[in-house]
């Protein structure tokens, strides 16, 4: 027999096979923990990012279930706050993605009121705006969600390994 080579691998230990067969049977639930609990570790840290004026973006945070297994989506989608987090996500005007200052489409000026306390003051007029820095809210934590996901999986495999 020119070129045979056979190689048999058997796990024969009765403790090692239970060991496997618990891993195996348990680790799609324990994966589905893992991942919310790191997907709610990441809705943590993109409200504390949310700046805060009224509150309103802060509190459309939601945490919801994705259509693949073990997925979840952090979704900014009730109340006020909803329609604005993506212009703080990415920015406006020259820092936005047109890259060009913020002008009036229907009148010569830009108006917005001067608050102070709970009271108008006044208005300014402006011919145009810069706009707002991006916040990154969810940009710059990506990593941070990330790296806790794979420690939980590997939480995850080290207890079975202790089981």
């Amino acid at each position: 027999m020119a070129g045979a080579l056979s190689v048999n691998v058997t796990l024969e230990n009765d403790s090692a096979l239970r060991k496997m067969r618990l891993f195996v049977a348990r680790f799609p639930e324990a994966i589905d923990r893992a991942t919310q609990e790191a997907a709610s570790f990441g809705k943590r840290l993109i409200i504390k990012s949310t700046p805060v004026k009224t509150g309103d973006a802060r509190k459309s945070w939601e945490l919801d279930r994705g259509e693949k297994e073990h997925s979840f989506f952090i979704v900014s989608r009730t109340g006020r706050g909803a329609n604005y987090t993506p212009y703080l996500e990415y920015g406006t005007g020259i820092y936005g993605p047109k890259k060009r200052p913020i002008t009036p489409v229907n009148a010569k000026y830009l108006f917005y009121p001067i608050i102070k306390g709970n009271k108008i003051m006044g208005y300014r007029r402006r011919f145009s705006v810069r706009g707002i820095r991006p916040f990154g809210m969810i940009a710059n934590n990506v990593d941070k969600i990330q790296e806790r996901l794979v420690s939980n999986i590997k939480k995850i495999v080290k207890s079975f390994g202790a089981a």
